[in-house]
């Protein structure tokens, strides 16, 4: 688990708050509309009184120090890299590439090798592709806009 601060869509006020919790892994969300669904990554975060929120992966930024430090991964790191390199390839994937996700990626602080010694093979491709546009510091093509990201931004909830 790791100390984390994550922001969330007040309905009621129509506002983002901040909140701070624990996270504890990422998973993935599902949203469904008329015109068809979208899946989505996000982090499964305790709150303080116990409760789980469930916001989105860049919505998320972590307080405490990135768990791997001078290389050495632990095998509880290394379930970390994996659900995070797993988390940026679906971002990837679904949003293309674009500022949002490469500050992801820095943010880790997780160096690209460790990425490539615990991630799975059909995510380094996009892994590496993130990596590289963060170190350019600029994106390569802009992401397409997510129904999903504007309704939330909105408060719009489809069942």
């Amino acid at each position: 688990m790791r100390q984390c601060k994550y922001q969330t869509w007040n309905s009621a006020t129509k506002t983002q708050e901040e909140k701070c919790g624990m996270w504890h892994r990422w998973s993935s969300d599902y949203e469904e509309f008329e015109s068809g669904g979208c899946t989505f990554a996000v982090g499964v975060i305790e709150n303080a009184d116990g409760s789980v929120a469930l916001p989105r992966a860049d919505w998320v930024t972590f307080t405490d120090q990135p768990p791997t430090s001078g290389g050495a991964v632990d095998n509880m790191d290394s379930g970390f890299v994996e659900g995070f390199g797993y988390a940026i390839a679906w971002l990837k994937e679904w949003h293309g590439l674009g500022t949002e996700i490469e500050e992801l990626y820095r943010h880790t602080g997780i160096p690209l090798a460790d990425f490539e010694k615990y991630c799975d093979e059909y995510d380094l491709p996009s892994i590496r592709e993130v990596a590289a546009a963060a170190i350019r510091g600029r994106p390569t093509a802009q992401p397409p806009t997510c129904q999903v990201q504007q309704n939330r931004r909105q408060g719009v909830r489809v069942s």
